[in-house]
């Protein structure tokens, strides 16, 4: 399974609530269509994220496909430029930020009706290697997360090591 995550940022002139309405009721019909598309997951930022100022995203979209020829089978296909088109509406120009990802589940649990997902952007420690920070944060602080008693599930995704591939993907297929 090849999964896309997607960090999304509203356009200024929409408000949170028309940003939100707009992608969970119009925009998530057209991705739902895309050929080859397994999973799609909307993580809408709660309304109480904005009291302090504008947080790192308005939300997160998360893609599975089979592999990626099904990524590049989505390209010039009527589904695709729709989604794309539609993006306009409610993405600001700049704020589409998309990232291939190899999903760790470090504790599988219950997803619970009307439960609160938190998602982190991570960064590694300057000057250490990517495959250091990936075991570490895989084998040593994903299990002290996992250890806290709220915490029901418990999902990392680390970006793989650039290749040609995923490069290409990321540019010609959902730039």
């Amino acid at each position: 399974m090849l999964k896309l995550v997607s960090v999304l940022n509203r356009r200024t002139d929409l408000a949170v609530e028309a940003f939100q309405d707009h992608w969970l009721n119009n925009h998530a019909a057209l991705v739902a269509r895309l050929p080859g598309l397994r999973r799609y997951v909307q993580s809408h930022t709660l309304l109480s994220g904005y009291r302090k100022g504008e947080p790192a995203a308005d939300g997160i979209a998360e893609l599975w496909f089979d592999d990626s020829d099904a990524l590049r089978a989505l390209e010039g296909t009527a589904e695709l430029a729709a989604v794309r088109e539609d993006e306009a509406r409610f993405i600001a120009p700049a704020g589409h930020r998309q990232l291939f990802v190899d999903e760790h589940v470090i504790k599988d649990g219950p997803i619970p009706p009307g439960g609160v997902k938190n998602i982190e952007l991570v960064r590694r420690k300057a000057g250490m290697p990517v495959p250091d920070f990936q075991r570490y944060w895989r084998e040593v602080h994903g299990p002290l997360g996992a250890s806290i008693g709220t915490v029901l599930r418990y999902v990392q995704n680390h970006a793989p090591a650039p290749t040609a591939t995923a490069a290409s993907h990321r540019w010609t297929v959902l730039p």
